[in-house]
């Protein structure tokens, strides 16, 4: 059962909750749980994760890595109505505009995953759990875990800059781990989609989602680990 916020509890600044929860999540979620405050860490994610993506998009190198994705991504598809001659064109005439998708796109999917996540979450652990946590408790567990997933996209980013690839997982992806797979395996993509920053992330979440629900927490990382490999997995096989 989930126990809220004595009134006394005093909430911590961003900055401190930012810190914290990758120095002491556990003691750092004491006190989100206690005083959720999701929507000003959301903001800070959101504009780390864009910039960390944006910027190698700036450079020709870049944007190259760009169009050959989704060359790659076509080409692994095929479709009789589709010129693959054409659609480079056509992406390559879009390119100036990478960056400003990106941005875009990142305030608008990032928050409706967290919330669908945090929905989902919601949902599973006060069915199963027969926890009694409010959605915006949830809501704040989840978007301070993405915290660690975008220091991933920061610490990256020189490594990006410097040889751009655009990989669902980053530079620090599972994939570099087994060189030896075969390029465009199954295997490989979903590895390839698995950062090391992403797994750390679930584990953050799964501290914060113990904290919540006053549960053990090797259950809860457990099931929070099935659903993120499979997402994963299912976003791997769109990959080309």
């Amino acid at each position: 059962m989930t126990e809220l916020a004595p009134p006394s509890v005093q909430p911590m600044s961003l900055a401190s909750r930012v810190i914290g929860i990758i120095t002491s999540p556990k003691a750092t979620y004491e006190n989100v749980v206690a005083v959720p405050k999701p929507f000003g860490i959301l903001l800070v994610v959101a504009i780390l994760m864009a910039v960390g993506t944006a910027i190698p998009q700036m450079s020709e190198s870049g944007r190259e890595a760009i169009i050959q994705m989704q060359l790659k991504a076509m080409a692994a598809r095929p479709n009789p109505n589709l010129d693959l001659a054409q659609a480079e064109a056509g992406l390559r005439r879009f390119a100036p505009y990478f960056v400003y998708v990106t941005v875009a796109s990142t305030f608008i999917i990032l928050p409706i995953i967290t919330l669908f996540l945090s929905a989902l979450y919601w949902a599973l652990f006060n069915v199963v759990l027969g926890g009694t946590a409010r959605f915006k408790q949830v809501f704040a567990v989840m978007t301070h875990a993405q915290v660690i997933a975008a220091i991933g996209v920061i610490v990256g980013l020189p490594f990006m800059i410097n040889s751009p690839t655009m990989s669902m997982g980053g530079p620090f992806n599972l994939g570099a781990l087994v060189p030896t797979l075969e390029a465009g395996s199954k295997l490989a993509k979903f590895l390839e989609s698995i950062s090391l920053f992403s797994l750390w992330s679930v584990f953050v979440n799964a501290v914060g989602m113990s904290v919540l629900y006053r549960r053990k927490i090797t259950g809860i990382l457990i099931v929070l680990l099935v659903v993120f490999l499979a997402f994963t997995y299912l976003g791997s096989m769109f990959r080309g």
